[in-house]
C-alpha cells in the first residue's frame, strides 16, 4: 500500500532546508524527495499556494519537478527502482543508470527521464541530459524550458546535448534576461 502520511518524509521545503544545513545526506534528500511519488502528501502540498509553490520552485527546481510529478502520478508501492536510478544518477555511473531506467514500466520511465532531465541542467551533466532528450516522451515544464535557455547560454556542453533533440525543435532557443544584459545585447546595461 502506498504511503499517504507526512510521518515517512518531512516537506519538500523542510528537506531542502536540511540539505543547506548538512543534517541530511544525499541519499536521504533523494529519498525523501521520491517517496512522495509513493503517496506521501502535506498540507503545503494539498493546498499548493502560489507562494507554496514559488518557494519550492526557487529553492530547489527538481524537488519542483518532484512535486508536479507527485500530483500526476499514480503513487507507486516502491520507490526503490527510483532509488537504484538517483544512486547511480549521484554516482556519475551512466551505464548503470541506463540499465535502471530500461528496467522501469514506461510511464514510471517518461517520469523519471523528466526528473533526471531537471536534475542534469541543474548540475549540468550533458551525458545525462542528452539520454532523456534524446529518447523524449517527458513533458517539458516551464522552468525547465528556462533553465535550458539558462543553461544553454553558458554550456556548450549542454547546448551540445540539446541540439537536434524534439525538445529543442519544439521550443526553440530563447536567450535568458540576463544572458542578453550580461553579454550586452540589446539592452545593455551600462554599469
Amino acid at each position: 500500500m502506498a504511503a499517504s502520511t507526512s510521518e515517512v518524509s518531512p516537506c519538500f521545503l523542510s528537506i531542502i532546508e536540511m540539505r543547506r544545513n548538512n543534517a541530511i545526506n544525499d541519499e536521504e534528500y533523494y529519498y525523501y524527495g521520491l517517496v512522495h511519488l509513493a503517496g506521501v502528501v502535506h498540507v503545503q502540498d494539498k493546498t499548493g499556494t502560489f507562494e507554496h509553490e514559488m518557494a519550492l520552485l526557487h529553492s530547489d527546481p527538481f524537488f519542483y519537478s518532484i512535486y508536479n510529478v507527485s500530483k500526476e502520478m499514480e503513487p507507486v508501492e516502491d520507490i526503490s527502482p527510483f532509488m537504484r536510478l538517483f544512486g547511480a544518477y549521484h554516482t556519475r555511473n551512466l551505464e548503470q543508470m541506463q540499465a535502471y531506467h530500461g528496467s522501469l514500466h514506461e510511464t514510471q520511465a517518461s517520469y523519471m527521464r523528466r526528473l533526471l532531465a531537471m536534475r542534469a541542467l541543474w548540475d549540468e551533466r550533458a551525458d545525462v541530459l542528452r539520454f532523456c532528450l534524446q529518447r523524449g516522451g517527458f513533458t517539458y515544464e516551464k522552468h525547465f524550458e528556462e533553465r535550458a535557455n539558462l543553461a544553454e547560454s553558458r554550456s556548450p556542453e549542454l547546448k551540445a546535448a540539446m541540439e537536434g533533440t524534439r525538445f529543442r525543435w519544439e521550443n526553440p532557443f530563447k536567450p535568458h534576461i540576463s544572458a542578453v544584459f550580461d553579454a550586452g545585447g540589446a539592452h545593455a546595461v551600462k554599469w
